[in-house]
């Protein structure tokens, strides 16, 4: 399970989101891994910035964001392998 991030807002690429959870960009929704395999979950999009415009309701992908590095980046990308694998 994955909760995905679906843009509020119109957001140019270069756009900077500050707060993920509980800001005024984004909104998150439950989805499995296998679903949307290339939606990085919300909570790891603080200060990523964006790749490419997105616009209101749109679901992020990877391929839309820079994702600063971090331990839970890590795992987070460890599993989605795993899971991507068993499906």
């Amino acid at each position: 399970v994955n909760v995905v991030a679906i843009a509020k807002q119109d957001m140019p690429a270069g756009y900077v989101i500050e707060l993920a959870i509980g800001g005024w960009d984004l909104r998150g929704e439950v989805a499995t891994i296998t679903e949307f395999p290339d939606a990085p979950p919300i909570g790891l999009l603080t200060g990523a910035r964006l790749r490419n415009s997105v616009v209101q309701g749109q679901i992020l992908k990877l391929s839309d964001v820079d994702i600063p590095d971090s331990i839970a980046k890590y795992a987070w990308e460890s599993m989605q392998s795993h899971a991507i694998a068993e499906a």
